[in-house]
């Protein structure tokens, strides 16, 4: 019998280990009829795939049966074109303490149809090492602007990512993000007060702290 807390122990460990792997790690339980399994979805940069000599963001979706998962060898599959929702799926087997590395493979030797691979993004790079530009992503290049349209100037941006498990079910993760927003103005109480109300009406911000400098703004991305 499959116990709750066996399942959250394995769910919790290859959570774990495709962080290591890939930036984005999404787990959601799914069910149809009375089968239960688990969606994943993991994407990442990787480099010089097929030759390319290019950075390029590849994306991977693996279905795994509850069922399955406390064997010690896990039936999982895996779409071959994450782009395609009626793209056929592969069927493997790997024993789970090698179950991240195995998905992992099928990206950096390019296991699924070739065409995805050939329609795959690249990630430009700034070249110019003297003076390089801070990287912020469309949702922090939004908060961003919404900030400065308030008139503080913003220095510098860092962002830090990782997965939070859903209080409901802890068989759901979701990426929950903070934005560090740096600037020399001086904010009194009352401009820190309308800019938390501005904010916080945008879908996504969970959450506002002002520190001596420095907004920091704790996001999770709509799906």
């Amino acid at each position: 019998m499959i116990t709750t807390f066996e399942l959250k122990q394995r769910i919790n460990k290859l959570d774990f280990e495709l962080k290591e792997i890939f930036e984005n790690v999404s787990i959601q339980e799914k069910s149809i009829g009375n089968q239960f399994f688990f969606k994943i979805n993991c994407n990442g940069e990787f480099f010089n795939l097929n030759e390319s000599n290019a950075v390029q963001r590849v994306e991977v979706r693996l279905i795994v049966h509850k069922s399955d998962l406390l064997q010690n060898s896990v039936s999982w599959s895996y779409s071959s074109d994450p782009t395609n929702e009626n793209a056929h799926f592969v069927q493997k087997v790997s024993n789970f303490d090698k179950m991240a590395e195995d998905i992992q493979d099928v990206i950096l030797n390019c296991r699924m149809d070739e065409s995805y691979f050939q329609n795959l993004p690249f990630v430009l790079e700034n070249l110019n090492e003297d003076s390089p530009e801070e990287y912020v992503d469309g949702d922090g290049e939004f908060l961003r602007k919404k900030i400065q349209s308030m008139g503080i100037d913003i220095d510098e941006v860092d962002q830090d990512e990782k997965i939070q498990l859903e209080t409901n079910s802890f068989m759901t993760t979701r990426p929950e993000k903070k934005y560090s927003f740096y600037h020399h103005s001086d904010l009194k109480m009352g401009d820190k007060f309308i800019l938390e109300q501005e904010l916080n009406k945008i879908d996504g911000v969970n959450y506002v702290i002002f520190k001596e400098g420095l907004i920091e703004i704790n996001f999770t991305p709509v799906q």
